[in-house]
């Protein structure tokens, strides 16, 4: 960059848009290019070639004016030539520099030299007519005042200056160059090289010997320069400012999208806008652009407010129309846009027509949600309040229930039908009915459970008493000689209520139950033998036929293991004897018969299976209705006779 004076007139600034322009501060002209007077030599070197920049949203980026292609980074070739002229430039600067160094040390000696020099002179002269070196400057009271300054001196004159500087105060010293800068005419695009320069043969420099407290006066003096001109610059715009908005304003030309180009040619052409004195007052271009810019940006933001309230308004109106007209929750978004189109308060209102569709579409869609939420919430109201309901009427009857409890008509042996009769006809029966949940019966026997469960304690604590007097009781024991059994032992017991009769019940049944289940299981147990002996005959050498009699046959079943296991059962071994050769006849009858006479002994054969399993799930039934609910659920919970002898045989 020069170090001209012209060059240092120049500033860089950055307008609104993020473009870098350039102000002349002598001229007071601005330039979106760059002036050659502070172009470098590698803004030159852009200049020649083939790249160009610009400015984008205060990004810059490098397009080729050949092929129009653009880039953000520097072309590489150019990165180069800059590199090379950052390295020759900051050579070129240190070479300055150490320039500058020496010539002030030359110019400070050459300074000691002719201050010497003139203390010898001054010497010389003072001893000849001292009063003649001392300037008054007109004034009556005999005080000294310093050359051009106006600032007073111990002693000496404008002839003497240079030679008394150690008779100033730097306080002093520091008014008279603050003073000598302004004479000067220093300006804040001075560089201190140039200032240097322009005052080092001025009497008033030599003031102060201190060449660093020379430059922080310089530097200080334009902080202070800047700081009033920006002072003065803001005073003068705000004092500028309501008249330029009100001319804008006055010529109906401005509107949120107008360009300062499009409205400066209209006032370039308009002698009477052109003569406005808001628009003279301005110095140049950039202040009245910064001024458009600002006024600009007020009817931008009042547009924004003003769509921003109407948009507010516009969306409280659409869902006081929704509230009004109780928009369904199952309404369709066409329907729903036909008839907010087609209402009174859509034709009546301007402003909402200009209503966007897309807010209608989210209020719409809201309300769907909210209608859909406060339908959840009263399904589920509903369905807290029907399991509360029904909640009641299941305790309502299990009072009922309590009631025929309390009057002795529930029992541990009580069935449903024998209390059917008393609550058939009320209504905490019928209330329950098709109720979710517990139904009637099962509360009644969840009642009775309690019962059985409670006498069979009781009746514990009874057996408990006698196997201590070695005495036993079975299913063949009457209530008779149950009572005599216990007057006879005197047993102890705390009945808790129980009547005799009712204990001697829960014991016979108890030993009834338990006598069927042995039942059951021997005759189980008799159906397994009968059938591993029968798949035991077919590995009998010589092998059995059908002319074999059961007389004959049976020693040689009781040697083999499965015949041992029935011992002096010979009925069971002569079932399984019969089945064995039932079967070897319908294995040889299968081979001579023909296929129709097969499949018909095949159906017969399905039937007298389905009629065993009938008569088996019979057989089920009937065991089932003779056990109580709690027997029944006992017995589910007890491990199966072969998962326990299993279990036995793996520990």
């Amino acid at each position: 960059m020069s170090d001209s004076p012209a060059a240092s007139h120049w500033t860089e600034h950055k307008a609104t848009n993020g473009k870098i322009y350039w102000h002349n501060r002598v001229t007071k002209a601005s330039s979106w290019v760059k002036p050659n007077e502070i172009k470098t030599r590698f803004d030159h070197a852009v200049d020649a070639s083939e790249w160009g920049l610009n400015t984008v949203n205060d990004k810059i980026y490098w397009y080729n004016k050949t092929t129009k292609q653009s880039r953000w980074d520097m072309p590489e070739d150019l990165a180069q030539l800059k590199a090379t002229f950052d390295a020759e430039d900051k050579a070129e600067a240190e070479r300055k520099e150490a320039e500058r160094i020496a010539e002030e040390k030359r110019i400070e000696e050459e300074n000691r030299i002719a201050e010497e020099q003139r203390k010898k002179e001054e010497l010389k002269a003072s001893a000849q007519s001292p009063m003649l070196q001392i300037g008054y400057n007109g004034s009556q009271s005999g005080t000294p005042m310093l050359e051009g300054t106006g600032t007073p001196l111990a002693i000496g004159g404008p002839a003497a200056a240079p030679g008394l500087a150690a008779e100033v105060t730097p306080y002093e010293a520091k008014l008279a160059l603050m003073d000598l800068f302004k004479q000067k005419g220093v300006a804040p695009d001075w560089t201190w090289e140039a200032t240097i320069r322009e005052l080092i043969t001025s009497p008033v420099w030599k003031l102060e010997p201190s060449l660093s407290l020379k430059k922080d006066y310089f530097s200080e003096y334009i902080r202070k320069v800047v700081e009033d001109e920006r002072a003065e610059k803001a005073r003068r715009m705000d004092k500028l400012r309501p008249q330029f908005r009100d001319m804008l304003a006055r010529t109906g030309r401005v509107h949120p999208y107008t360009k300062w180009s499009t409205l400066r040619a209209v006032i370039m052409t308009d002698p009477k806008l052109l003569k406005e004195r808001s628009w003279q007052n301005c110095r140049d271009d950039n202040e009245r652009k910064m001024l458009f810019d600002e006024y600009l940006k007020h009817i931008q933001k009042k547009e924004e407010d003003d769509e921003r309230e109407l948009r507010k308004n516009n969306i409280d109106k659409i869902m006081k129309y929704i509230e009004t007209n109780k928009v369904a929750m199952d309404t369709k978004w066409p329907e729903f846009k036909r008839d907010l189109k087609s209402s009174r308060e859509w034709r009546d209102d301007p402003d909402l027509q200009r209503v966007d569709m897309l807010d209608v579409l989210n209020i719409y869609e809201d309300n769907l949600v909210m209608a859909e939420k406060a339908w959840e919430a009263r399904k589920k109201k509903m369905k807290t309040e029907r399991k509360r309901d029904q909640r009641r009427k299941r305790e309502a009857f299990t009072g009922l229930l309590k009631d025929l409890v309390k009057d002795g008509k529930i029992k541990h042996n009580t069935k449903w039908n024998d209390i059917i009769v008393d609550i058939k006809d009320d209504p905490r029966l019928f209330q329950i009915a098709g109720n979710s949940g517990s139904t009637a019966l099962e509360l009644f026997w969840d009642t009775v459970d309690e019962f059985q469960i409670h006498a069979e304690i009781v009746g514990q604590r009874v057996e408990d008493a006698f196997s201590m007097s070695n005495t036993k009781l079975s299913e063949e024991v009457s209530l008779n000689e149950f009572k005599r059994m216990v007057e006879s032992n005197n047993v102890e017991i705390d009945w808790e209520g129980w009547s005799i009769e009712d204990i001697h019940n829960v014991i016979t049944q108890k030993y009834l139950s338990q006598k069927r289940e042995e039942k059951h299981q021997s005759e189980r147990k008799r159906r397994i033998m009968i059938d591993d002996l029968r798949s035991a005959m077919r590995y009998l050498e010589p092998s059995l036929t059908v002319e074999d009699k059961f007389e004959d046959v049976l020693p040689r079943l009781k040697d083999l293991p499965e015949g041992k296991w029935l011992k002096d059962d010979d009925e069971a071994c002569k079932i399984a004897f019969e089945r064995f050769v039932k079967r070897l006849k319908d294995r040889s009858r299968d081979h001579g018969d023909s296929d129709h006479s097969r499949r018909r002994r095949d159906r017969r054969e399905s039937v007298s299976q389905r009629e065993r399993e009938r008569e088996r799930d019979e057989r089920r039934a009937e065991r089932r209705r003779s056990k109580s609910p709690h027997e029944e659920q006992r017995e589910a919970k007890k491990p199966r006779k072969e998962e326990v002898e299993e279990g036995e045989m793996q520990g």
